[in-house]
């Protein structure tokens, strides 16, 4: 691969943020019009807020994390 394109750099940016603890996402997952990826926003609260979380979701299930989301 030629390192004078544009997608050398790409690679290696985004191998530096993995090696330092970054996850790389899912695409399908990503919601453009909150520029954020929900299931890591939704694993964190789940994981940090417990209470508060279970009782969303008893309160909203089907719609799990709408009123979070559109809060923000």
């Amino acid at each position: 691969m030629s390192v004078h394109k544009e997608i050398a750099f790409e690679d290696t940016i985004e191998r530096a943020m993995l090696d330092a603890g970054w996850r790389k996402g899912q695409g399908a997952h990503y919601r453009r019009e909150l520029g954020l990826v929900t299931a890591p926003l939704f694993e964190f609260l789940g994981a940090t807020q417990i209470e508060q979380w279970s009782q969303l979701v008893e309160f909203e299930e089907p719609g799990r994390g709408r009123r979070v989301v559109s809060g923000l």
